[in-house]
């Protein structure tokens, strides 16, 4: 059971990594702003954005060391 839930996350992950934007479609330029500031390209940002972080959060957790995968 617990190898069949990783396998669909990570298949799940593929998904969703497909869909992600590689520019800075579906953000405002406020957001936009907001993820440079915090050190991000449009590609990584839209990734953070995607798994459910904010710029600033996604800032704190990559300064932190933290990746999404």
């Amino acid at each position: 059971m617990w190898r069949k839930s990783v396998i669909l996350l990570g298949l799940s992950l593929l998904v969703a990594c497909s869909s992600i934007p590689k520019d800075w479609s579906g953000m405002s330029s406020t957001e936009i702003a907001s993820w440079k500031e915090a050190g991000f390209d449009s590609r990584s940002a839209q990734q953070w954005h995607v798994a459910g972080f904010d710029a600033s959060s996604a800032g704190a957790w990559q300064d932190a060391g933290f990746k999404l995968d």
